[in-house]
């Protein structure tokens, strides 16, 4: 075979959201807080790079990508493995790493039964008949990462798309019916390892329906007509500073006022930009933001979301710092003990859908490697008018931990003036 060894297709399909709730112990704790503040750094790195100068319309979720390298970095290893513990910002390694996610995840879903809102994870791990998966790869999948392992005849690429697909699109409620297309996986593939996500809930304080009415929207220096436009009037988080305004909208929870999840807009002022915030922001201004927000009674006016995008990231990742993994000097025998692994693809698909009821989301990451060579609120409501490009969030306010991020720039529905 030459100088190099023949390197083998590694498929990775990924989602994973997760965030804290109780603790056991004070270092606990720290550990939970350091891996959040990486997760956040690393998302708001990704999502200035992926905003395309803030032009166009985005939903993604950069937890489901962390999540999804975290599992290939616990095959990486040498400079590989540098590479990719520096751009995921990673605090630790190994089964380290793998149980404090596991702990996020398991802390975001909580007591199922005192649930209002359908948050359910899947992992899983499908290999070609002629791949050994090294014990200790075997051991963090399952264990940390509750995967189910599977294997598959990757020659036939037909029906290990479709099962694949089929699999990712129950995991959605068939939200992401087709994340895979025939083209992603060839007789080289070795390896498809699949995590998703899927969110439901309702507001805790709905909108009206009869209150929504179409209305102008402005982006970009044009103007959309007929664009519906939710509103209501109550009281919510907020704060405010000289760039920008910024609310939470909280999903309803049973038993309690609100759970720790929360839809939360960033709205730049008129002598802003989402441009000019989105490349200001990071994730210290962000949280520090969502610590000093207060109870405020809001006129909020909001277009509703709907979304379906799905993007390829081995460029922006590789430019993030993880060139090697692309490469054919990629190591990743800690995954296989016979195959010769590199990344060729990174396909990431999000669903986000927000109206007067509720949001519903899910998300998908596809890492495919190929064969190479408390405050009084004021008697008058505060205005929220959003009709102008905007950052939206789903995070949850205990860990501050984001699990969605977007840019919503030009109206789902509506003509341009």
């Amino acid at each position: 075979m030459g100088l190099y060894k023949l390197k083998k297709t590694l498929l990775l399909t990924a989602l994973s959201l997760a965030p804290l709730s109780q603790y056991a112990s004070n270092r606990e704790l720290a550990n939970e807080t350091m891996l959040v503040r990486s997760i956040d750094e690393f998302t708001f790195d990704l999502h200035r790079r992926s905003s395309k100068d803030f032009k166009s319309n985005l939903v993604h979720s950069p937890f489901s990508i962390y999540t999804a390298l975290s599992l290939v970095s616990q095959g990486a290893r040498g400079q590989t493995s540098l590479q990719m513990a520096r751009t995921l910002r990673l605090p630790y390694f190994g089964e380290k790493l793998g149980s404090a996610l596991h702990t996020l995840q398991g802390a975001m879903i909580g007591k199922k039964e005192s649930n209002d809102y359908a948050l359910n994870f899947g992992n899983s791990v499908w290999f070609n008949f002629d791949t050994i998966l090294t014990t200790n790869f075997l051991n963090v999948a399952e264990n940390c990462y509750e995967a189910k392992i599977q294997s598959l005849d990757f020659d036939d690429s037909a029906t290990t798309v479709g099962t694949i697909n089929q699999w990712v699109s129950n995991q959605t409620e068939g939200k992401i019916p087709k994340l895979l297309s025939q083209g992603d996986i060839s007789s080289s593939t070795k390896m498809a390892i699949v995590n998703t996500v899927f969110f439901d809930g309702s507001w805790l304080k709905p909108f009206n329906k009869r209150l929504t009415t179409n209305d102008l929207f402005y982006s970009m220096g044009k103007t959309y007509e007929n664009v519906p436009m939710m509103e209501q009037t109550d009281y919510f988080l907020y704060s405010e500073t000289d760039k920008c305004q910024m609310m939470s909208l909280p999903f309803k929870k049973k038993n309690t006022d609100s759970s720790d999840l929360a839809f939360v807009v960033i709205l730049p002022k008129k002598t802003s930009s989402i441009g000019d915030l989105g490349t200001a922001l990071d994730s210290f201004a962000f949280t520090t933001e969502l610590s000093n927000m207060d109870q405020r009674k809001l006129h909020i006016t909001m277009p509703k979301i709907d979304m379906d995008i799905k993007q390829n990231l081995e460029s922006t990742l590789s430019d993030m710092g993880m060139p090697m993994a692309f490469s054919r000097n990629a190591d990743f025998t800690g995954m296989s003990s016979n195959q010769d692994l590199s990344i060729s693809k990174i396909i990431h698909q999000a669903y986000f859908k927000a109206d007067e009821d509720g949001v519903c989301a899910a998300a998908a990451t596809a890492v495919t490697m190929v064969a190479t060579c408390v405050k009084i609120p004021p008697e008058s409501p505060i205005e929220m008018i959003i009709n102008r490009p905007f950052m939206f969030f789903i995070v949850d306010l205990k860990s501050q931990a984001i699990l969605f991020s977007g840019n919503y720039v030009t109206p789902n529905e509506g003509t341009e003036k």
